[in-house]
């Protein structure tokens, strides 16, 4: 007889699963087939300063006020990492008790026993918007907490005062919106204009021309077709976010297929298995929907070439590929095309499966020493919009 039960875990244990389950949850947290590389330089091309973690656009004020505030106790305090901790979880219980909407707190169930503080969630993209000093952008919350103790102030000083603000939740005031544009805008992307730039600064603007729902741009595909429709997208950042969505759905087609040859071997000896049928009927789906993605893309450096160019005081954001990560591309780039379910196209992802994950790869494993969820990396790609979606509603305050 068999039986099943649930681990009670403790409240810190609870919100460092949800975290890690949100994390893997998004298309971007796993790289199956190695191709992370590519995925994070088109990110940051475009939203530098994001990442999948981040959930609210008003932790870039809250943060920053938090540093400033505890300066005079660092002085005097044996562990400062103990202050920002305290500093920290006080923020968590008024946001809880706010009676705001607390979508995306940080903490929500775990309170202060929480392990991933806002801090270092939030640490790198901090250091990009130019809100923690440049001469701090490389350092860590640690070195960071000891230099203020000295006396250095090394955040913006023109952080919106809590004074001025209407709420303790989400949401952003004014006086907080304009700083926050003026910070992406100055400084995120090495101060070169990007695509975040473009959009918080016409977030109004964009919104209108979907009648203000952002769930109605689900995808970056939605947005670059919002785009043509238009926006009136500068040509640098539609081309980008042209190549990007392209390269988005190419290499899902490679997805599907590592998928579907993963329920073929978890299923070998059971039968018919659902899905197995499911990873077919979208990879047959796939090919027919991503044919015009392949128009005009006749190589891989010419599908990735945003990502090698210098732009201003900006290096490349990606200046050298990996060539087995390159040859891995170009080679799927041939192959999809003609047959995605051909044995040359099976070949390519089950050498790649074995380069990318080593000893780890499954296809070559027995199928009973393994656990399989039914999906490995199956999203397509979206380059961190979601987390940028979220920042525009906060922006604009209309509905997602």
């Amino acid at each position: 007889m068999s039986a099943m039960g649930w681990v009670d875990f403790d409240r810190r244990e609870a919100e460092a699963t949800q975290v890690l389950l949100r994390q893997l949850s998004t298309p971007e947290a796993r790289d199956e087939l190695g191709i992370g590389a590519i995925r994070d330089a088109f990110s940051d091309l475009m939203f530098p300063g994001t990442s999948t973690v981040q959930t609210r656009l008003r932790y870039f004020v809250l943060l920053p006020r938090i540093f400033r505030d505890i300066t005079p106790v660092l002085r005097k305090a044996r562990d400062r990492r103990a202050v920002l901790r305290e500093a920290e979880a006080d923020l968590i219980e008024r946001l809880r008790k706010s009676g705001e909407d607390m979508a995306g707190l940080i903490g929500r169930e775990a309170g202060a026993d929480i392990k991933r503080m806002p801090s270092s969630v939030y640490w790198l993209g901090l250091g990009e918007w130019g809100i923690r000093d440049a001469r701090a952008k490389r350092s860590g919350i640690g070195e960071v907490l000891e230099r203020m103790a000295t006396g250095d102030m090394l955040w913006d000083e023109s952080i919106p005062s809590s004074s001025g603000a209407t709420t303790l939740g989400f949401c952003l005031n004014n006086d907080e919106k304009d700083w926050i544009v003026d910070r992406v805008a100055t400084h995120a992307g090495g101060g070169e204009p990007t695509l975040l730039s473009w959009l918080f600064g016409r977030a109004d603007e964009v919104a209108s021309k979907f009648g203000g729902k952002w769930g109605r741009l689900q995808s970056l595909s939605d947005l670059r077709e919002i785009g043509h429709g238009g926006l009136n997208l500068p040509p640098e950042f539609a081309m980008v976010l042209d190549r990007a969505v392209r390269f988005a759905s190419i290499m899902h087609g490679a997805a599907l297929l590592y998928n579907l040859l993963l329920a073929r071997h978890f299923a070998r000896g059971r039968g018919e298995d659902p899905l197995v049928a499911k990873y077919q009927d979208e990879l047959d789906h796939w090919r027919k929907e991503a044919r015009p993605a392949w128009e005009k893309m006749r190589s891989v450096d010419l599908l990735i070439e945003p990502l090698s160019k210098e732009n201003g005081r900006r290096p490349p954001v990606l200046p050298r590929l990996h060539p087995a990560t390159k040859a891995f591309v170009a080679n799927w780039m041939d192959v999809g095309r003609r047959d995605p379910s051909g044995s040359q196209a099976e070949a390519l992802i089950r050498e790649r499966e074995m380069v990318v994950r080593t000893q780890k790869a499954r296809l070559t494993k027995d199928p009973t020493q393994y656990v399989w969820n039914g999906a490995s990396g199956a999203g397509r790609l979206d380059f961190r919009w979601q987390t940028v979606r979220q920042y525009l509603h906060d922006l604009t305050a209309v509905s997602l």
